[in-house]
């Protein structure tokens, strides 16, 4: 396994909305990998990456751990012998390790493992099971907090959620279970050294309204501080959970009376006690339209019609919050090949989905959760296509940041020590990859923003694409084509 740096060759942009003299340089590549699973950042390190290697056979295989620094030397490396029907499920890092969960269909295993920032293995824990694998970590003071949510057959909606607080050592400090029945799936959690705070849904039938968004806060040892239901409905739906002083907030988008398309976005804020003690709901037709009036067409807004909504994140500031959204129109897609899909990427005659993915429109609310300003950030259209018919994009919401289908990342402090936000674009199937940054803390109320030209526009049939943190003024992009991994410095 050879990790070669190549020559830089830059190429600059200066743009409206971009952060001044942006390069992008490709750094190093990793060769011989026969199957590539999976890469992630691990925090104040740097990436790691999982990967077969070539001459890997048989029923069970090593998987390689790369760890690798902010300048791509490689600092540690472990092998784990999985079977060769095992994958990646999610990843985490805290101050100190990082933790990955595997699932081995073969061998019916769900495995979390724990690696320190030299890239030894710290510990690990055996997950229960079920018909598939569906866990995600969230990291911890000296641990992580996972979530494990069992169904025992594949159709069915019925499942077993089970929280599980560990040490970095993988060593079960507590569980929280909740039994079939009591919830569905697990939105978000957030743990800090005050508790863990939980966001699901529960209910069955076939009426919205006979499921529940709940908000539920644990103690330091797994004991129910309070857990209250917030709203009576399927598509109300939560999508991000901050915690600011001793109260928490959730915020996501919500649909019409008696409708589940979402139509606006909402924050609600809770007492340490559970109960809801600010709320804001705003609405694309009544409060966010004609912001946009006299300042930009709606061609120009690059929103034809009224969009479907999904908060990507929300920013803690001294003033408030900001609220980054991402704008969507769904539209019939028959045939062809798809980016995401359940079945597999490939041709098809059955009816698929195009997701347009439109502008950004940034929510500025103050403490209180009133809105104080509405901002655009305008961009091209690109499309992503979904195997099956999809009505409402809360549908899979889960899959917009697994699967990498929102065009948002993640936020980064520019050099006026402002966030910006860190967007991509890709056109057609899995073909150039392009990135762009985006200041959402301007006085203009509307950004136009281009993203920067480069080679990785150019690339096509890309098999795995992520932008990476790296350390202040720099961002990691990696792509992966051909048994080849690559990364691109982008300076900003």
């Amino acid at each position: 396994m050879n990790i070669t740096t190549i020559f830089k060759q830059s190429l600059f942009l200066l743009g409206m909305a971009v952060c001044s003299n942006i390069s992008y340089a490709q750094d190093a590549t990793i060769d011989g990998i026969k199957i590539f699973e999976g890469v992630g950042e691990v925090e104040n390190v740097g990436y790691y990456n999982v990967y077969q290697e070539d001459g890997e056979k048989g029923k069970f295989r090593d998987y390689t751990i790369n760890f690798l620094d902010y300048e791509y030397n490689t600092i540690g490396k472990e092998k784990i012998q999985l079977s060769k029907r095992a994958g990646v499920i999610h990843s985490e890092s805290n101050d100190s390790h990082l933790a990955i969960t595997f699932g081995d269909l073969k061998e019916k295993s769900h495995l979390a493992y724990s690696f320190d920032k030299n890239g030894s293995i710290a510990g690990k824990i055996e997950l229960t099971p079920g018909k598939f694998f569906d866990s995600k970590i969230y990291k911890s003071s000296n641990g992580f907090v996972i979530s494990n949510t069992i169904r025992e057959k594949l159709m069915s909606a019925k499942s077993t959620i089970e929280i599980i607080k560990v040490n970095n050592e993988m060593n079960e400090i507590w569980t929280k279970t909740l039994e079939e029945g009591k919830a569905i799936s697990i939105t978000d959690i957030l743990s800090t050294e005050n508790g863990v705070a939980v966001v699901y849904t529960s209910g069955k039938g076939m009426k919205k309204e006979s499921y529940n968004q709940n908000l539920m806060r644990l103690d330091n040892y797994g004991e129910v501080v309070f857990d209250e239901a917030f709203a009576n409905n399927y598509y109300y739906y939560p999508n991000k959970i901050l915690l600011e002083d001793k109260n928490t907030y959730v915020f996501g988008s919500y649909p019409e009376e008696g409708k589940s398309r979402p139509v606006g976005v909402f924050g609600i804020g809770f007492s340490p006690e559970g109960d809801v003690i600010l709320k804001e709901e705003v609405s694309f037709e009544m409060d966010i339209l004609p912001a946009s009036k006299g300042i930009m067409t709606e061609e120009q807004l690059n929103v034809k019609d009224a969009p479907q909504f999904v908060v990507n994140d929300a920013i803690k500031t001294d003033e408030g919050f900001y609220l980054i959204t991402e704008t969507i129109r769904l539209r019939p897609a028959i045939g062809g090949s798809v980016n995401v899909g359940t079945g597999g990427s490939g041709g098809s005659l059955s009816m698929n989905t195009a997701f347009i993915m439109g502008d950004f429109i940034i929510l500025k609310f103050n403490k209180e959760l009133g809105l104080d300003q509405v901002k655009f950030v305008t961009k091209e259209e690109n499309k992503i296509v979904v195997q099956g018919a999809v009505f409402n994009v809360n549908v899979y919401a889960h899959m917009f940041t697994s699967q990498n289908m929102s065009n948002y990342q993640f936020c980064v402090e520019n050099s006026e020590g402002n966030p910006a936000m860190v967007y991509t674009i890709i056109e057609g199937y899995r073909n150039k990859v392009r990135v762009g940054i985006a200041d959402i803390t301007t006085e203009e109320m509307v950004t136009k923003s281009e993203p920067i030209e480069s080679e990785m526009g150019k690339i096509k049939n890309v098999e795995a694409y992520k932008v990476l943190k790296n350390e202040v003024g720099r961002l990691s992009v990696f792509l992966y084509k051909s048994k080849l991994i690559s990364y691109y410095n982008l300076n900003y």
